[in-house]
């Protein structure tokens, strides 16, 4: 296997495993409840490592690493479950920090794309869900 088919193949298995641990976190945000992985991507009131749990930890961890693959592969960012991260980013632009409610609706329009994006990985053999 070269070099490049084996960092595709690494890339998909991040990807597959960061959509299905940020689809509880997209859920818990359709459900009024605060995602600390999001809360952290929106605004950097919450940097600090009290806000750092382990699996907030291993969600930064993850997409980190589905960044750094991309970079190497000279991939764009515009698909998947780093793209749904990124429109997250997009909601709090300069500081304007969205309501609750525009939160909630928000998330429940990105359920669907990543359900979508995690069926299709379950299609191909990588999540084990």
């Amino acid at each position: 296997m070269s070099r490049n088919h084996s960092l595709y193949a690494r890339l998909d298995a991040v990807e597959a495993q960061f959509a299905t641990r940020l689809l509880a976190e997209i859920a818990s945000e359709a459900k009024g409840r605060t995602s600390m992985f999001l809360l952290r991507r929106m605004t950097p009131y919450f940097d600090g490592r009290s806000y750092r749990s382990g699996r907030v930890q291993k969600l930064e961890t993850l997409y980190k690493d589905i960044r750094a693959l991309k970079e190497k592969l000279r991939g764009p960012l515009s698909g998947g479950p780093v793209a749904i991260v990124k429109r997250f980013e997009r909601l709090a632009p300069d500081g304007h920090f969205p309501a609750r409610e525009e939160r909630i609706q928000f998330a429940r329009t990105q359920l669907p794309r990543l359900k979508e994006y995690i069926e299709a990985s379950e299609s191909r053999g990588l999540t084990s869900a």
